[in-house]
Protein backbone atom coordinates (compact mmCIF):
# COMPACT_ATOMS: atom_id res chain seq x y z
CA UNK A 1 0.00 0.00 0.00
CA UNK A 2 1.56 3.28 -1.16
CA UNK A 3 0.92 6.95 -0.54
CA UNK A 4 0.60 7.64 -4.27
CA UNK A 5 0.04 5.53 -7.38
CA UNK A 6 3.28 4.30 -8.93
CA UNK A 7 6.41 2.43 -7.94
CA UNK A 8 7.90 5.63 -6.50
CA UNK A 9 5.04 6.10 -4.03
CA UNK A 10 5.99 5.92 -0.35
CA UNK A 11 5.21 2.47 1.04
CA UNK A 12 2.70 2.62 3.90
CA UNK A 13 2.34 -1.08 4.57
CA UNK A 14 2.48 -4.56 3.06
CA UNK A 15 -0.93 -6.21 3.17
CA UNK A 16 -1.19 -9.88 4.02
CA UNK A 17 -2.91 -12.28 1.66
CA UNK A 18 -6.69 -12.40 2.17
CA UNK A 19 -6.80 -8.86 3.58
CA UNK A 20 -10.18 -7.38 2.65
CA UNK A 21 -10.04 -3.78 1.43
CA UNK A 22 -12.67 -1.46 -0.01
CA UNK A 23 -12.01 0.37 -3.25
CA UNK A 24 -12.42 4.12 -2.91
CA UNK A 25 -12.38 6.83 -5.55
CA UNK A 26 -13.29 6.45 -9.21
CA UNK A 27 -11.40 3.47 -10.55
CA UNK A 28 -7.81 2.76 -11.50
CA UNK A 29 -5.01 5.24 -12.12
CA UNK A 30 -2.42 3.96 -14.59
CA UNK A 31 1.17 4.72 -13.54
CA UNK A 32 4.28 2.77 -14.62
CA UNK A 33 2.02 0.69 -16.84
CA UNK A 34 0.12 -0.65 -13.82
CA UNK A 35 -3.49 -0.12 -12.69
CA UNK A 36 -3.48 1.36 -9.16
CA UNK A 37 -6.56 1.54 -6.95
CA UNK A 38 -7.14 3.74 -3.93
CA UNK A 39 -8.30 1.35 -1.20
CA UNK A 40 -9.22 1.46 2.48
CA UNK A 41 -8.24 -1.23 4.98
CA UNK A 42 -10.84 -0.61 7.67
CA UNK A 43 -9.34 -3.12 10.13
CA UNK A 44 -5.95 -1.36 10.14
CA UNK A 45 -7.39 2.13 9.63
CA UNK A 46 -5.20 2.61 6.55
CA UNK A 47 -5.81 4.07 3.12
CA UNK A 48 -3.49 4.12 0.13
CA UNK A 49 -2.84 2.87 -3.39
CA UNK A 50 -2.33 -0.78 -4.32
CA UNK A 51 -1.49 -2.38 -7.65
CA UNK A 52 -4.09 -4.51 -9.39
CA UNK A 53 -1.37 -6.71 -10.84
CA UNK A 54 1.67 -6.95 -13.06
CA UNK A 55 1.92 -9.14 -16.13
CA UNK A 56 0.02 -12.35 -15.46
CA UNK A 57 0.10 -11.84 -11.68
CA UNK A 58 -3.00 -10.45 -9.96
CA UNK A 59 -2.88 -8.92 -6.50
CA UNK A 60 -6.56 -8.00 -6.09
CA UNK A 61 -9.73 -9.97 -6.66
CA UNK A 62 -13.39 -9.39 -5.91
CA UNK A 63 -14.66 -10.85 -2.66
CA UNK A 64 -17.63 -13.16 -3.32
CA UNK A 65 -20.81 -11.28 -2.34
CA UNK A 66 -22.22 -12.20 1.07
CA UNK A 67 -25.78 -12.78 -0.12
CA UNK A 68 -28.29 -13.99 2.47
CA UNK A 69 -31.28 -16.17 1.75
CA UNK A 70 -34.79 -14.76 2.06
CA UNK A 71 -36.07 -11.20 2.10
CA UNK A 72 -33.52 -8.78 3.59
CA UNK A 73 -34.39 -6.22 6.24
CA UNK A 74 -32.71 -2.82 6.47
CA UNK A 75 -29.93 -4.12 8.74
CA UNK A 76 -29.08 -6.90 6.29
CA UNK A 77 -28.82 -4.44 3.39
CA UNK A 78 -26.59 -1.90 5.15
CA UNK A 79 -24.21 -4.66 6.27
CA UNK A 80 -23.30 -5.18 2.61
CA UNK A 81 -21.01 -3.04 0.49
CA UNK A 82 -22.68 -1.13 -2.36
CA UNK A 83 -21.30 -3.61 -4.89
CA UNK A 84 -22.60 -6.57 -2.85
CA UNK A 85 -26.08 -5.05 -2.75
CA UNK A 86 -26.06 -4.85 -6.53
CA UNK A 87 -24.68 -8.37 -6.91
CA UNK A 88 -27.13 -9.89 -4.42
CA UNK A 89 -30.34 -8.11 -5.36
CA UNK A 90 -29.96 -6.87 -8.94
CA UNK A 91 -33.03 -4.80 -9.80
CA UNK A 92 -35.56 -6.79 -7.73
CA UNK A 93 -38.07 -4.90 -5.61
CA UNK A 94 -37.20 -4.75 -1.91
CA UNK A 95 -39.30 -3.45 0.98
CA UNK A 96 -37.67 -2.25 4.20
CA UNK A 97 -38.71 -0.20 7.23
CA UNK A 98 -36.67 2.32 9.20
CA UNK A 99 -36.46 5.83 10.61
CA UNK A 100 -36.05 8.60 8.06
CA UNK A 101 -33.64 11.46 8.65
CA UNK A 102 -30.10 12.39 9.57
CA UNK A 103 -29.38 14.45 12.69
CA UNK A 104 -25.83 15.47 11.80
CA UNK A 105 -25.74 15.58 8.00
CA UNK A 106 -24.49 18.30 5.72
CA UNK A 107 -22.06 17.92 2.86
CA UNK A 108 -21.03 19.44 -0.43
CA UNK A 109 -19.33 17.60 -3.28
CA UNK A 110 -18.00 19.66 -6.21
CA UNK A 111 -18.57 18.59 -9.76
CA UNK A 112 -21.38 17.84 -12.18
CA UNK A 113 -23.64 14.84 -11.46
CA UNK A 114 -26.30 13.83 -13.98
CA UNK A 115 -29.04 12.91 -13.54
CA UNK A 116 -28.61 14.78 -10.28
CA UNK A 117 -31.27 12.89 -8.29
CA UNK A 118 -29.52 9.58 -9.01
CA UNK A 119 -25.81 10.39 -9.33
CA UNK A 120 -25.15 13.11 -6.76
CA UNK A 121 -23.55 12.08 -3.43
CA UNK A 122 -25.19 15.17 -1.90
CA UNK A 123 -28.27 13.12 -1.09
CA UNK A 124 -29.48 13.46 2.50
CA UNK A 125 -32.50 11.15 2.31
CA UNK A 126 -31.24 8.60 4.82
CA UNK A 127 -33.08 5.61 6.24
CA UNK A 128 -31.77 4.19 9.51
CA UNK A 129 -29.05 6.64 10.55
CA UNK A 130 -26.19 6.07 11.41
CA UNK A 131 -26.11 2.67 9.66
CA UNK A 132 -28.14 4.07 6.84
CA UNK A 133 -29.40 3.36 3.37
CA UNK A 134 -29.43 6.41 1.11
CA UNK A 135 -32.77 6.83 -0.69
CA UNK A 136 -32.88 8.30 -4.21
CA UNK A 137 -36.20 9.84 -5.20
CA UNK A 138 -36.92 9.89 -8.97
CA UNK A 139 -38.75 13.09 -10.04
CA UNK A 140 -41.35 11.20 -12.05
CA UNK A 141 -42.48 9.32 -8.93
CA UNK A 142 -43.73 12.56 -7.35
CA UNK A 143 -42.00 11.79 -4.03
CA UNK A 144 -40.42 14.33 -1.71
CA UNK A 145 -38.30 14.48 1.42
CA UNK A 146 -40.07 13.58 4.67
CA UNK A 147 -39.98 15.04 8.18
CA UNK A 148 -37.07 13.76 10.24
CA UNK A 149 -38.00 10.98 12.71
CA UNK A 150 -40.67 9.54 10.38
CA UNK A 151 -40.89 5.77 10.52
CA UNK A 152 -41.13 4.79 6.87
CA UNK A 153 -41.93 1.65 4.91
CA UNK A 154 -40.00 1.92 1.64
CA UNK A 155 -40.17 -0.14 -1.54
CA UNK A 156 -37.39 0.34 -4.05
CA UNK A 157 -34.67 -1.22 -6.18
CA UNK A 158 -31.04 -1.02 -7.26
CA UNK A 159 -29.80 -0.98 -10.87
CA UNK A 160 -32.25 1.65 -12.10
CA UNK A 161 -32.49 1.94 -15.94
CA UNK A 162 -31.53 5.63 -15.70
CA UNK A 163 -28.05 4.49 -14.62
CA UNK A 164 -27.09 4.07 -18.27
CA UNK A 165 -27.37 7.85 -18.70
CA UNK A 166 -25.21 8.81 -15.70
CA UNK A 167 -22.31 11.22 -16.21
CA UNK A 168 -19.92 12.49 -13.55
CA UNK A 169 -17.47 15.35 -14.09
CA UNK A 170 -15.09 16.48 -11.37
CA UNK A 171 -13.63 19.77 -12.52
CA UNK A 172 -11.70 19.12 -15.72
CA UNK A 173 -11.81 15.33 -15.26
CA UNK A 174 -14.69 13.13 -16.40
CA UNK A 175 -15.32 9.81 -14.67
CA UNK A 176 -15.35 6.98 -17.20
CA UNK A 177 -18.81 5.92 -18.39
CA UNK A 178 -18.49 2.36 -17.03
CA UNK A 179 -17.58 3.59 -13.55
CA UNK A 180 -20.25 6.32 -13.62
CA UNK A 181 -22.92 3.78 -14.58
CA UNK A 182 -21.83 1.39 -11.82
CA UNK A 183 -21.94 4.23 -9.26
CA UNK A 184 -25.55 4.96 -10.23
CA UNK A 185 -26.57 1.29 -10.40
CA UNK A 186 -25.53 0.95 -6.74
CA UNK A 187 -28.05 3.63 -5.72
CA UNK A 188 -31.32 2.55 -4.04
CA UNK A 189 -34.18 4.13 -6.00
CA UNK A 190 -37.54 4.51 -4.26
CA UNK A 191 -40.73 3.30 -5.96
CA UNK A 192 -43.10 3.93 -3.03
CA UNK A 193 -42.95 4.97 0.59
CA UNK A 194 -45.42 5.07 3.44
CA UNK A 195 -45.07 6.88 6.77
CA UNK A 196 -46.22 4.52 9.52
CA UNK A 197 -45.32 6.52 12.64
CA UNK A 198 -42.77 8.69 14.42
CA UNK A 199 -39.61 7.50 16.14
CA UNK A 200 -39.52 9.05 19.66
CA UNK A 201 -35.80 8.21 20.02
CA UNK A 202 -34.71 10.17 16.96
CA UNK A 203 -32.81 13.24 18.11
CA UNK A 204 -32.75 16.33 15.89
CA UNK A 205 -30.92 18.55 16.36
CA UNK A 206 -28.42 16.36 18.23
CA UNK A 207 -27.58 17.01 21.86
CA UNK A 208 -24.58 19.35 22.32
Amino acid sequence: MRGAPGLDGVVYDTLAADTVVEVDGWGPTVVDGIDWYLVVDHDANLAGYVAMGSGEARYLELVPPRCEAGEPDLAAIVRLTPWERLACFGDRLLTVTGTYGCPVCGEWAPGSWEPYWLASPMNLNYLGWPDALSLHLPPEAGLSALPNASIVRVTGHFSDPASTTCTIELGSWSVGPVVAELWCREAFVVDALEVTGTDPDFNYPPDP
